[in-house]
């Protein structure tokens, strides 16, 4: 796990990049930070973003967002292309993220353009001065945090084959029904166990962390890790939100329920608090494109 250092600032004066023909009029956002670090020392962003481009940082006050000077308009291409874009703003993120122990991610492909009045830029410093309050309550809530991810499943159920049913003999339909009745009876009561087992985990985990979230139902894609569990049972899963000290004290735990018969836990992290952003009011896009996840982001062993 990296070490998170104290936050330093360096506010970045913005030039639009060959605006003599209006190529680069626009800002592509990654993330918002605070301006202002615990020990006052100025910023150095080193990481690089899409394409390479250099980073630059417009600020207001004590908060800041995080860019690249880009044409105006999406990123668009192939899937491999889209997925090697994601990836580098994650990796922005991640670094910057270890670099100043606090970031608000923000979603992929999101870009601010210049109006007729106003530079891309100044467009972002309006939008911060509007929420400047907001946005610096919300970093300091997640100064020096990190989000891990919980995923637990109990083994793939085994169900009883027809034939130890439908092989009693009509005569003993009696028996036939009982049977099923039984098979309904042991399924409800494996129900309630995991639904009990779930809650007191999810109970658990809240005394061991500062935030906790219950991620979205989604598909598992074909190839994708989630993929693996298919045929598993979903008992728990959740984004954890906690300090780099308690990592370890969660990890614990969890080797804890691993060790149930038939429990398996996936453990992952650390990374930037991506489910605690929560919604922004966010300045006139160019476009917001659906949510696009990197399939792995890091990994914590249980």
């Amino acid at each position: 796990m990296s070490s998170l250092s104290s936050p330093e600032f360096q506010e970045v004066e913005v030039g639009m990049q060959n605006s003599r023909d209006n190529e680069f009029t626009a800002l592509y956002l990654y993330g918002l930070i605070p301006s202002v670090g615990l020990n006052g020392e100025p910023l150095s962003i080193s990481a690089l973003g899409l394409d390479s481009a250099p980073i630059i940082i417009v600020a207001h006050g004590d908060v800041a967002v995080l860019a690249h000077v880009c044409a105006p308009q999406p990123y668009d291409g192939d899937v491999a292309q889209v997925h090697a874009w994601v990836l580098a703003q994650h990796n922005v993120i991640k670094s910057v993220h270890a670099e100043t122990g606090t970031i608000l991610p923000i979603r992929f492909n999101s870009i601010v353009a210049a109006t007729e009045d106003l530079t891309a830029a100044q467009v972002l410093t309006a939008w911060l001065t509007l929420g400047h309050d907001e946005i610096a309550s919300r970093l300091d809530g997640l100064r020096d945090r990190v989000e891990l991810g919980v995923q637990v499943f109990a083994g793939p159920s085994v169900d009883v084959p027809s034939a130890d049913v439908d092989g009693v003999p009509k005569a003993r339909g009696r028996a036939y029904f009982q049977a099923q009745l039984s098979q309904r009876q042991d399924r409800e009561r494996a129900r309630v166990t995991q639904a009990l087992m779930a809650s007191t985990i999810f109970d658990e985990l809240a005394l061991r962390s500062e935030a906790i979230v219950v991620k979205p139902k989604r598909d598992a894609r074909a190839g994708s890790k989630d993929a693996v569990y298919a045929r598993e049972n979903l008992l728990l899963d959740v984004a954890v939100l906690a300090h780099p000290d308690k990592v370890h004290t969660i990890g614990e735990y969890l080797a804890e329920v691993e060790a149930s018969p038939g429990i398996s836990v996936r453990f992952t992290g650390p990374w930037a608090p991506y489910a605690f952003v929560g919604a922004l009011d966010m300045p006139m896009l160019i476009e917001i494109s659906p949510d696009h996840e990197i399939e792995e982001k890091g990994g914590t062993g249980a």
